[in-house]
Parts: structure tokens; sequence; C-alpha cells
């Protein structure tokens, strides 16, 4: 089996994970291969072959499956714990809804008064706070899957 068969079943709806459609990659099998010179091996192209033809049900196989062990890995569930989770998150952005429209509807209200420069500072101090949180943990997590 090659590289270019492979290719041609996945495109052509053989390998049963998707229909019949063109189906571009942004780095092919073989592209640093042929780029080498070198051709591909059959274990890789059985390993790619593994990968596309899984058993309904299965999520792809990849760090523990094709690539360790060669079985399909069962489909994720969600337990209670993740779902406690998602209420609780929905919870809080229903919260910081209500917050927010809450505090643009008082702002226009001439009981409530003007915002200082105190407070102009402690909104920039919240921003700037907020960026840098962001960005430190998608820098962390960046940084976690390329190891």
């Amino acid at each position: 089996m090659d590289v270019s068969r492979l290719k041609n079943d996945i495109d052509s709806g053989r390998t049963g994970d998707k229909s019949a459609a063109f189906d571009p990659a942004a780095a092919p099998l073989g592209t640093d291969e042929e780029a080498a010179g070198t051709p591909v091996s059959k274990a890789a192209v059985a390993m790619a072959r593994a990968n596309e033809n899984r058993p309904e049900g299965h999520e792809w196989a990849g760090q523990n499956g094709a690539f360790g062990d060669g079985k399909p890995q069962p489909a994720r569930r969600y337990g209670a714990g993740t779902w406690v989770l998602v209420l609780c998150l929905v919870g809080l952005l229903a919260l910081a809804v209500w917050f927010g429209v809450s505090g643009w509807q008082t702002a226009g209200d001439p009981d409530v008064g003007e915002v200082t420069g105190l407070g102009y500072g402690a909104m920039a101090l919240g921003i700037i706070a907020t960026l840098g949180l962001g960005i430190g943990l998608m820098l962390l997590v960046f940084r976690s899957e390329r190891r």
C-alpha cells in the first residue's frame, strides 16, 4: 500500500470517516519523505490507514492508540463533574452579563455620579491584569502541547 492509494481511499470515502470529496491536507503523509528523497515506510502507511479505518464511535487513535498499542480508543464520555462545571460556568456567565447590563444602565444615572480618575485607573489595571493572565495561560497551554 502506498501513500497515493491511501489518499485516494480517503478522498473517495472508502475509509468510512467522511463522504467522498477532495480532502486537502496541510502536510500530507509522505511530504517530508518526498522532500528527503526517501520512501514512506510501510509501517507509517499502515498506521495512517489504521487511524482512517477506525470503528464507529471511536476517536482518532492518537498518542495511546495507533502510536502506542495499535488499538483505537473509545470515545470520551462526560461524567457528572463535567456537567456541574459547565453549569457553574454558565451561571458565572449569566452573573457577568447581569452585572454588565446593570452597570451599563446605571452609567447615565445622575445619582450615581461620574467615574473618577481612580475608577479609570482601576479599570485599566483590571484590563491589563486580565490580558496578562489570558496571554500567560495561553502561552502555558501552547508550551505544554509542544512537550
